[in-house]
Parts: structure tokens; C-alpha cells; sequence
């Protein structure tokens, strides 16, 4: 019956260790950050050199490949919701460019989670995981 308690008692050490949850709390602050990777549906594309993101009072809005974009968001405790995103429609030269910025677009909408560190921010959803970093 000892070694029956112990081993229950043990059980529930280990287990609590394994369990304890990084409390930190990543937020997205005011200002630019450079997209330096992205993943969609677990692939990653060819970002285009001058893709940005930046944020300024609940608004996206950066360069996509060839346009210019912008979007509005909400904030929530661990996440983001960001509108339909608008985009200039300039002539791009670069098809890579272009398809990055097409890709990059249809995905955007939407709820995406936020985790990482202060250097590099993740978002992410079912479908896209953006790196960003300062």
C-alpha cells in the first residue's frame, strides 16, 4: 500500500511539472516590424524584400510585394482579429512579387493567435503562420 501511495504521489509531481503554463504575455506594439517568414498550410513562400507590417492604433498596414495595404483589428487576451484587407493596385513587374502579395492577401483575414518572444512575434491560424520581428 506504501509503494502504491508513493508512486500515486510521484505520478502527480511529474505531472504537475510538466503542466505549468508560460504565463507571458506577447503583444503586438505600435510600429514596424519586417516579415521574415511565412508558412501557409505548412509551406513556406517566398516573401517579397519589402513586405512590412506595421500597426498603428488598432490598423494594419504595410508594403505586400508591390501595393501598399491596410486593415483594421481587434485585440484580445491572447489573439488578433484582422478585417478584409484593402491593397493599391499597382502594376507589378516581379511575378514573385505578385504572387507573394496574393497569397499573402487572401490569407490575412481573420483570427490569429500570437506567441513568441520580445525579438520575434508569431501569428498564426488553420491556415498561415507570419514571423515578425523588429
Amino acid at each position: 500500500m506504501r509503494k502504491l501511495l508513493t508512486l500515486i504521489i510521484m505520478i502527480y509531481i511529474f505531472n504537475g511539472c510538466a503542466e505549468i503554463p508560460n504565463n507571458t504575455k506577447i503583444s503586438l506594439n505600435n510600429g514596424a516590424y519586417k516579415i521574415s517568414e511565412i508558412k501557409i498550410n505548412g509551406n513556406k513562400i517566398k516573401i517579397a524584400k519589402s513586405a512590412t507590417f506595421n500597426i498603428d492604433n488598432d490598423r494594419i498596414y504595410g508594403n505586400s510585394g508591390c501595393n501598399s495595404y491596410f486593415a483594421g483589428f481587434s485585440r484580445g487576451s491572447d489573439s488578433i482579429m484582422i478585417g478584409t484587407a484593402g491593397a493599391t493596385r499597382m502594376y507589378c513587374a516581379n511575378e514573385e512579387d505578385n504572387q507573394f502579395e496574393n497569397i499573402y492577401l487572401k490569407n490575412l483575414d481573420g483570427e490569429f493567435k500570437i506567441s513568441g518572444d520580445s525579438k520575434t512575434i508569431k501569428l498564426y491560424n488553420k491556415n498561415m503562420e507570419i514571423t515578425l520581428t523588429r
